[in-house]
């Protein structure tokens, strides 16, 4: 990315809605867990993988843009993964390490396939794109990854989330301006006095 380029990605806007998207991931975690069992019906399987890939991409590439990289616009988690730079990679590790520790459990309690933050996003890759198709009803297009463990995709996606610079900043709104909020969240900005009448 040159020097001219402009960020795709605001550090406002991503510090507004990604914690609060990863926040809602952990509350169908836990009723997930709250219910003993893997509940399809309920939605909050599907919903929590869904979920967790969409804000997994998000993170990956706003980490990407941070580090001076351009990418396609692509939603294969793995494959934007791979561009990061290595210390990113470690740092991720790191931090599923940690999770893994604050929740007592050891990678080598993990699924085959599901004990490292890069094989984990390596397994669901595209589990995001596909696990939509399941709403849509789309019989064409091919479920390849469909044993996904949503509570450790979640712990790999908060993994690179504490890498960035966004658990710490704090957005100022100076740089958001009205024109950048849809209609509808613009209306509820106004209405709480988040933001100035124009």
């Amino acid at each position: 990315m040159s020097s001219d380029e402009t960020m795709v990605f605001s550090e406002d806007l991503c510090a507004l809605v990604l914690p609060g998207m990863l926040q809602s991931i952990n509350d169908l975690i836990m009723l997930i867990k709250s219910e003993q069992r893997i509940n399809f019906e309920m939605g909050f399987v599907t919903s929590a993988v869904i979920l967790s890939g969409h804000v997994g991409e998000l993170l990956l590439k706003y980490k990407l843009e941070r580090e001076g990289k351009s990418f396609e616009e692509i939603h294969d988690l793995y494959k934007l993964y791979q561009q990061l730079e290595d210390e990113s990679k470690a740092a991720i590790q790191r931090q599923f390490d940690g999770l893994l520790a604050e929740a007592n459990r050891a990678p080598s309690s993990l699924p085959n396939g599901w004990n490292s933050a890069e094989s984990v996003i390596k397994s669901a890759r595209l589990a995001h794109v596909e696990w939509r198709y399941l709403i849509e009803g789309n019989p064409k297009k091919p479920r390849q990854s469909p044993d996904i463990n949503p509570d450790i995709l979640y712990t790999a996606v908060l993994s690179v989330f504490r890498t960035t610079s966004l658990t710490h900043f704090r957005p100022t709104f100076e740089t958001i301006t009205t024109e950048d909020l849809p209609p509808d969240v613009r209306a509820m900005a106004l209405k709480r006095g988040f933001i100035a009448p124009d």
